[in-house]
């Protein structure tokens, strides 16, 4: 028996092709190449990318006012009325070590990503020499205590009340944290506190954002937004890191650092305007 011929290709083509401008297709000699084409695109000058990877470095400032706070208290529920007053910013109290009223993110260079064309560092020197002019691209200025002030008293709900009347305060601005190779995550905000402990002792504390807002041992003060609890990496996260380029805008959407003891770490930028 004679296997009979087919002239009908293997795969049927059921609408239309992938460029509608083509209408006839060799059956025969038929070849997709799926994956890069080896061409080196100009991603800045003509087509800005979509994405731009940026390395950085932090540096931070601290400047703090001569500010005195106080509070009043008593050591029993009946008793006399005392009135506790501390300096808040001279160290006294609370060691001013790794305090900061700003952190800077300061541009360093661009960064090619992995699929970008290998002279991304040549097309973006334009923008590089730019960015080197003003290297501040992000400021995060901690909420501070600007004023002398004193502050309202309240009991100590979280000590059983007892012969020993026990205070606390609400929590207020105070500064920020950071030293070198600390996480994005834990450069935040610390809030400060007043209060009398079981030895009618007066004391101030400070506690960061991250706690106040997951443990909820203190109360904070209605002067404080929540936004003005984030930490940097909340702000590079959520696109407050930004910088413009040849009437292009570039937002922040992701960072990286996994260095103990550099300044140094990387942010992804994307495209938010053409």
């Amino acid at each position: 028996m004679t296997k009979k011929s087919l002239n009908t290709p293997r795969a049927k083509f059921t609408d239309k092709p992938f460029v509608n401008g083509y209408t006839d297709i060799e059956k025969g000699n038929t070849v997709f190449t799926i994956g890069n084409s080896g061409e080196n695109e100009d991603i800045w000058a003509d087509n800005p990318p979509d994405y731009v990877k940026m390395r950085c470095k932090l540096s931070a400032k601290a400047a703090f006012p001569d500010v005195t706070i106080s509070a009043g208290y008593r050591t029993t529920p009946s008793g006399q009325d005392f009135v506790m007053q501390k300096k808040l910013y001279d160290g006294s109290e609370i060691s001013m070590n790794n305090i900061v009223s700003e952190v800077n993110i300061e541009f360093l260079e661009c960064q090619t990503l992995d699929y970008q064309a290998p002279n991304f560092q040549s097309d973006c020197t334009i923008a590089q020499n730019e960015l080197l002019k003003n290297p501040v691209i992000y400021r995060k200025v901690f909420q501070i205590q600007n004023i002398s002030k004193r502050l309202p008293n309240y009991p100590d709900t979280s000590n059983e009340q007892s012969e020993i009347f026990t205070t606390k305060s609400e929590a207020h601005p105070f500064a920020g944290m950071y030293f070198t190779g600390i996480k994005l995550s834990n450069i935040q905000p610390y809030l400060f506190y007043v209060g009398t402990n079981l030895q009618t002792k007066p004391y101030v504390k400070i506690i960061s954002a991250k706690e106040a807002i997951r443990e909820n041992s203190v109360k904070i003060c209605k002067d404080i937004d929540v936004d003005a609890l984030s930490t940097l990496e909340d702000d590079i996260c959520n696109g407050k890191v930004k910088f413009t380029t040849d009437e292009t805008t570039y937002t922040s959407i992701f960072a990286q650092k996994d260095t103990l003891i550099s300044d140094v770490f990387t942010i992804l930028f994307k495209k938010v305007n053409d």
